[in-house]
């Protein structure tokens, strides 16, 4: 059984230990990172089992968050409406298959429409390719409205689904 819940302190270790052997799919996270990042943000979600281990994580903003990732600050330049933005998602290895990413952006949308949030957002990076990451968002019914040239040397496609308010 898996619960979709607010991140905690106590499930930094595991969401920095899912963020390393996630490679080169999802920014590389320190602890002091981490840290920041949830001080700027309550809608940070991690999907949880029985036993409280942490199986997946997402890292979410709101468009009036002071967020200062590059990605972010590009959909806020050019979306007028309000929206969450998914910085990072990732699952474990063992789990993934599982629908844990699914059900990590189902809890985010439904909480998007209490607030009559109207779209979240996301990129995949396309150079490095990351064509997993890419099929799944096409499959929740994520459209390209955009790419960014990164200045750490990547190349994403920047992604928007509209909610359901």
């Amino acid at each position: 059984m898996i619960a979709i819940r607010p991140l905690r302190p106590d499930d930094r270790a595991d969401v920095l230990r899912i963020n390393a052997a996630a490679g080169a799919a999802v920014f590389r996270l320190d602890p002091p990172e981490l840290s920041r990042l949830t001080r700027i943000s309550c809608l940070h979600l991690v999907a949880a089992r029985a036993d409280d281990a942490i199986a997946g994580y997402v890292l979410a903003f709101s468009s009036n968050d002071a967020y200062d990732g590059q990605e972010f600050l590009a959909f806020r330049t050019s979306i007028d409406e309000p929206f969450w933005y998914v910085d990072q998602i990732a699952v474990e290895r063992r789990s993934r298959g599982m629908g844990i990413g699914r059900m990590l952006y189902e809890a985010l949308e439904s909480g998007a429409s209490l607030r009559a949030v109207t779209a979240i957002c996301c990129e995949v990076n396309t150079a490095p390719p990351n064509p997993d990451s890419l099929n799944f968002h096409r499959r929740l019914g994520f459209e390209r409205i955009g790419a960014l040239n990164t200045l750490d040397g990547r190349k994403v496609a920047l992604l928007r689904r509209r909610t359901n308010v």
